[in-house]
């Protein structure tokens, strides 16, 4: 018999034992004895699949690898491969011939395989057949040292908990982790078809609540390829944030490189650049051709949707886009900017179906603040007057309604159905979500600091004014320099030498201006604005974010839209917008989610002036600088002229009397949305107890010690040095041992954690999360390769025997689009029997007394005989565990999805648009009934243990 191995075997072993067990003399091997028509494999390179030996030649062998079309040529004394044989009961494959294998018989160095009357040379069979199987290996002494088994133990139960965790996909994220960017991913996640509106206020992470998306679901494979359309000023902050934050890397479409290359979005041969990645991010405004059209996209995120104009270019791409795709996602903290008509149609790219009447969704917003009321009360567990039961009754159908209405008082079960059902029907209710700030923790106090300087060119700044909003295209910016602002501004920094300060602008022109001011007194500045390219904008924002950077940035107010500046605690205004709307984007380049006790607002004009005018409208009628305005485009259209005019008027009293009229009506509108349309999306957009659920699992999955257990041990067996450097966290560094790339591992050195907290602070330390590429190469490239799928070991013990352990795994083999994972992952099953086939506690395997065994032990006539018994037997145990595997499986099932399909039945009655949804539900929850009846089991490793008298020698 052949044996893997090129060192001598000592001479025969006796094991006392009371069955009797004695070894036979066994061979000799000075090297690997090859012969042309042999089959070998890679010990090295398994996934290349069965070897045939073709030459041998000069001490060398030659062997291909049909199933890859690769050749390689090998050292004969030190080739890194193993003997290819099947055993009996497996099936041959080859030549048309397929068969169980009753025989096998040596016809001279090679070997013919026998059964059901057919026969095989090993020289014909299929290079696909896998000969890495643990009972190939075992047989034929292709053993691994016996700790392996226990790492890849450890790893099947590992990838069992990450993938049947609900917390998978919202692990990996290198974030802070908010209630409501949680609730909007774990809500949007569980749709059939992902098809929403993120129009959260700016600050709350629009972008973060995107990219956890799109991370679950390429995680859970319900999506593998993704097109990000953003602004152009916003390419860099996409790739930076889905890298650094999701470990995502998006190649670019377009004209400008970033770093990695782009591709052609035009070119003939676009389906083929787009095989070499999956995730690819496209400036809004690239021209495209037809071929990106046509490319089979899973998903579409588009940022700042408010700039989707009906009759732009832009408009027509997404449009196109929206009838070819399943799931699409629009942000915008500004969805009905430009007025509701265009707010409406960009809802109808989501949902044609339920948006095609424009009259109709108007009516039905005005019963948006009684709806609310109605769910407020269910919501709060408060009494429901005659009002509100009638507009229950009136919306909803249903024989359980009246049953729910009357328990609803003292069952908060019943109340969540109602309140669900009701929010259903919302108009927008399962398109858009929004949360306003007002009502999410975590955000600065506002800080307003107006400065009113007394004296200026004021002439000159009247025709800036009129310049800037558009009334005169001839003025010429110039004398900068002696501008009253410019010189605030420069004090201003030398008594703040220590802080960060974004300065913002008008137009691209006036930022140049004033920075050209600034560096000319020898400062260092960073600029940004529209017209630089995007590397350059890239380059001045990571200037400025450096410690050791410049103290100010001073951006145009395009330029910095969407960007996030939070290093920066002032914010400086060198003109204010008309529009309350542009205002609020612009202090939420520094008022965002965490970023610290309050944000310092200095709002700089010159007295007598329309900008002085403009900040009192601002603060006085609309209060934007103390607290976060979320009005409505209806006082831009109410007040817009009468605004201009007062601005410009020669005296005060206009402006008086509009900041009056202003306020009282800002605050009635402030009061209709909060009482109404905000409030009620802020009930179905933000459900804290699942938040707080999904909290609670992923809390539990980072505190589970196994993952860091196994990833060290993983490193060290790695050829990596670990050096602990504090809670949870380790140096690795390439050891002595080091020879094959680790995944994940780069250089010589890196810093690692499996502690959020720890991750977030120290951000030179990869965070280490279930979720990690690195964790889940490293759980890949043990599992799908025979590391430690076959070992042998030795156990002092004063009754000797043998214990054979076999590692199972039980899983669906149904479609993978279904996502049967979700409740029945690959399941371990660890099964231990002795040598009279009777099983045994896993206990009876003390693991940290296993020692190495030698090869020849394998020829031991009683364990030839009994090891085809036992394994046979540990089957047996574990395919009667199955069934009750599979009946778990499909409980947890019936009760996660009947009542999501008992929800869109009702939805059904009253909303036709929901039953494309209904329908995938309900085929869902039938295949999935039937394709969790019996799982396969399938072996997965083995370890033979010989219990040896004390005593004896090895």
């Amino acid at each position: 018999m052949s044996t893997a191995t090129s060192k001598a075997v000592p001479s025969p072993v006796r094991i006392s034992s009371s069955n009797g067990f004695q070894a036979a003399s066994s061979k000799e091997h000075c090297g690997l004895n090859f012969v042309a028509g042999q089959r070998w494999h890679s010990l090295t390179e398994p996934e290349l699949g069965l070897g045939l030996v073709e030459l041998v030649e000069n001490r060398q062998v030659v062997i291909t690898y049909p199933a890859r079309g690769v050749t390689r040529r090998y050292t004969v004394q030190n080739a890194p491969l193993a003997r290819a044989q099947l055993i009996e009961g497996q099936k041959a494959l080859g030549q048309g011939a397929e068969f169980r294998i009753e025989e096998v018989v040596e016809d001279g160095d090679l070997l013919s395989y026998r059964g059901e009357g057919q026969q095989l040379s090993e020289a014909d069979l299929d290079a696909a057949i896998d000969v890495a199987t643990p009972e190939n290996r075992l047989r034929t002494a292709q053993i691994d040292a016996p700790g392996l088994f226990d790492l890849r133990h450890m790893a099947l139960s590992i990838r069992h908990r990450m993938l049947a965790s609900p917390a998978r996909g919202f692990l990996g994220g290198r974030i802070r982790l908010f209630d409501h960017q949680l609730s909007i991913a774990r809500d949007v996640c569980e749709r059939h078809r992902v098809r929403v509106l993120l129009a959260d206020e700016v600050g709350l992470g629009k972008t973060i609540e995107a990219l956890l998306v799109l991370h679950r679901m390429l995680l859970t494979g319900r999506v593998e390829s993704a097109l990000i359309l953003v602004p152009p000023s916003l390419v860099h902050q996409w790739l930076a944030e889905a890298y650094l934050r999701f470990n995502l890397i998006l190649r670019v479409i377009g004209a400008e490189t970033h770093g990695g290359g782009t591709i052609d979005p035009k070119s003939d041969d676009l389906p083929e650049q787009l095989l070499d990645a999956q995730l690819f991010i496209c400036p809004l405004g690239v021209e495209v051709g037809e071929s990106f059209l046509e490319s089979p996209w899973d998903i579409v995120i588009v940022d700042e949707a408010h700039h989707l104009q009906p009759a732009s270019d832009e408009y027509a791409l997404v449009e196109r886009l929206a009838a070819s795709v399943d799931h699409m996602i629009l942000l915008s903290a500004t969805p009905d900017r430009d007025g509701e008509a265009a707010h409406f149609q960009r809802l109808a790219l989501l949902d044609p179906a339920r948006f095609h009447d424009a009259t109709a969704f108007h009516n039905e917003a005005a019963g948006y603040q009684q709806l609310a009321d109605t769910a407020e009360k269910l919501q709060g567990g408060d009494a429901l007057d005659a009002t509100d039961l009638a507009l229950v009754r009136a919306r909803l159908d249903g024989e359980d309604v009246e049953q729910l209405l009357a328990v609803s008082g003292e069952d908060r079960e019943a109340r969540q159905k109602l309140l669900r059902r009701l929010l259903d029907l919302h108009g927008i209710g399962r398109v858009m979500f929004r949360n306003v700030r007002a009502r999410i923790p975590g955000f600065p106090r506002r800080d307003p600091q107006p400065v009113e300087l007394p004296t200026g060119p004021v002439d000159r700044l009247r025709r800036e004014f009129l310049h800037d909003i558009g009334e005169d295209d001839a003025f010429h910016l110039t004398g900068i320099e002696l501008d009253p602002r410019t010189r605030w501004l420069a004090d201003f920094l030398d008594a703040h030498p220590e802080e960060k300060v974004l300065v913002l602008g008008a137009t691209r022109l006036k930022a140049e201006a004033f920075a050209n001011a600034l560096v000319a007194e020898g400062r260092d500045v960073a600029r940004f604005h529209e017209e630089m390219s995007t590397i350059e904008r890239d380059r001045q924002a990571a200037w400025f974010l450096e410690q050791e950077g410049p103290q100010v940035v001073i951006s145009s107010a395009i330029g910095a839209e969407g960007r996030n500046f939070q290093v920066a605690r002032h914010l400086v205004l060198l003109d204010l917008p008309l529009s309350a709307d542009r205002l609020e984007q612009a202090i939420g380049r520094v008022d965002r989610i965490g970023q610290g006790a309050q944000v310092h607002l200095h709002a700089v004009v010159v007295a007598g002036t329309s900008q002085a005018r403009l900040r009192r409208w601002h603060d006085e009628a609309l209060q934007v600088f103390t607290r976060p305005w979320h009005g409505s485009p209806v006082i831009e259209r109410e007040f817009g002229a009468q605004l201009l005019l007062a601005l410009q008027a020669s005296d005060d009293g206009p402006i008086e009397e509009l900041i009056q009229a202003g306020r009282a009506r800002n605050d009635q509108v402030v009061a209709e949305l909060e009482s109404g349309r905000d409030r009620l999306l802020e009930l179905t957009s933000f459900d804290i107890d699942a938040a707080r659920e999904l909290q609670g699992a992923i809390a539990r999955s980072e505190k589970d010690p196994g993952l860091e257990t196994f990833m060290v041990e993983a490193f060290e067996r790695g050829g990596l040095d670990v050096e602990p450097i504090g809670p949870r966290s380790y140096a690795l560094r390439a050891g002595s041992e080091y020879h094959r790339q680790f995944p994940g591992f780069h250089g010589e050195e890196m810093g690692v954690t499996f502690d959020r907290a720890i991750g977030l602070e120290h951000p030179e330390r990869t965070m280490l999360t279930w979720d990690h590429p690195m964790v889940r190469d490293t759980l890949d490239g043990l599992l799908d390769h025979e590391t430690g799928n076959a070992c042998l070991a030795v156990l002092p013990g004063a009754s000797p025997g043998l214990l054979l352990e076999a590692l199972f795994v039980a899983e669906p083999t149904i479609d993978q689009a279904l996502r049967a994972d979700r409740f029945l992952p690959p399941t371990p099953i660890h099964v231990v029997v002795d040598g009279s086939g009777q099983e045994v506690a896993q206990e009876r395997v003390a693991v940290t007394q296993l020692q190495s065994a030698d090869p020849s032990l394998l020829e031991l006539p009683q364990v030839q005989k009994l090891l085809p018994e036992l394994l046979e037997r540990t089957r047996e145990i574990a395919e009667e565990r199955a069934p009750d595997m599979a009946a778990r499986a499909r409980r947890q099932m019936r009760r996660e999805l009947e009542p999501a399909v008992a929800a869109l039945q009702a939805l059904a009655t009253t909303n036709p648009a929901s039953l494309p949804d209904l329908e995938r539900a309900q085929q869902e929850l039938v295949r999935l009934e039937a394709g969790l009846q019996l799982p396969r089991v399938r072996l997965d490793g083995l370890r033979l243990t010989l219990i040896v008298d004390e005593e004896e020698e090895l």
